[in-house]
């Protein structure tokens, strides 16, 4: 039998992975124009059922995860629209322990195949996917570096998909994220107090996506996007959340690094941007429950 502290580490590091990483490296499929890359997906004159789950397992064996991650995907159902066919699959995520072989499902990720019936048979099908009830999330591109919590460097990554050195003449510190996505998973998970400085370097070439996300429901959360050139720091936990944004007069595609900086002081929210930009709000309600410790994940172009 698993005592509390091995099922909590079990459920941590399967919703880190699902949650935060799949989650983050959520794209927008709607358009068939767009299908998601990393693998030639089939037409939908060739799609049965069981060749859209084999496709769905090609994909997912791209991303690059810990050995003991394991998953299965099955058909759900068909969904029948008036000019379309919508094949819903699930993969779940676990994380077997030698205490317990067979895990108990920890995270489930959704996929959708639509069919077109307007559409010739040669038209790629449609894939999109989501991690249970959340939204598509917009793709960031560009670069981040500098990565610090209370003044202490992040740790290295223990797994990555679709990300690159930045480059810039000579070969620059930092990640870079494509417009396929990508995203990188802590190789240790990090404390997030009740009070915490997070700073970091972005130098964007769009204006939409997540920058960063910490923590697990119902503890502490903070996540840091962009939307249209806005900048956006929000912390929630059960007690409720705050979030505060700026936006800044000149576009952050401008080639430059820009610094970012949250802070949480006292139940007040802060987010500064650069040295020009700052916004503050409070008061954040405490979370009743006590800190934990919660895998980071750092999300762009899908997610960082």
């Amino acid at each position: 039998m698993m005592d509390t502290e091995d099922t909590q580490n079990v459920t941590e590091l399967a919703l880190a992975l699902a949650k935060n990483a799949i989650a983050a490296a959520i794209k927008s499929m709607e358009e068939a124009e767009n299908p998601i890359k990393n693998i030639d997906w089939i037409t939908q004159g060739e799609f049965t059922e069981e060749r859209g789950r084999k496709q769905i397992e090609d994909f997912i064996s791209n991303w690059e995860y810990q050995g003991r991650w394991v998953h299965y995907t099955e058909f759900l159902k068909r969904e029948d629209a008036i000019h379309s066919f919508q094949y819903i699959y699930c993969v779940h995520w676990s994380v077997p322990t030698a205490r317990r072989p067979i895990a108990r499902t920890t995270a489930s990720v959704y996929f959708t195949i639509k069919i077109d019936r307007n559409k010739p048979p040669d038209t790629p099908i449609d894939v999109s996917y989501v991690f249970e009830s959340h939204s598509l999330v917009h793709s960031f591109v560009g670069c981040l570096r500098n990565f610090q919590l209370d003044l202490k460097p992040l740790d290295t990554a223990s797994a990555s998909f679709g990300v690159s050195p930045c480059l810039d003449g000579s070969l620059e510190k930092g990640i870079y994220f494509s417009q396929e996505g990508g995203h990188v998973i802590l190789a240790n998970s990090v404390l997030l107090g009740p009070e915490f400085k997070l700073v970091f370097s972005i130098r964007p070439r769009s204006l939409t996506g997540i920058l960063f996300h910490i923590g697990s429901q119902p503890r502490e959360l903070l996540c840091v996007y962009m939307e249209a050139g806005k900048v956006t720091a929000s912390v929630g936990s059960e007690a409720g959340g705050i979030l505060t944004s700026v936006t800044p007069k000149q576009s952050l595609c401008d080639g430059q690094w820009h610094s970012v900086t949250v802070t949480i002081k006292q139940h007040i929210l802060h987010l500064k941007l650069d040295a020009d930009y700052s916004s503050t709000a409070g008061r954040h309600p405490p979370s009743p429950l006590p800190a934990r410790r919660s895998i980071c994940t750092l999300e762009v172009s899908q997610l960082i």
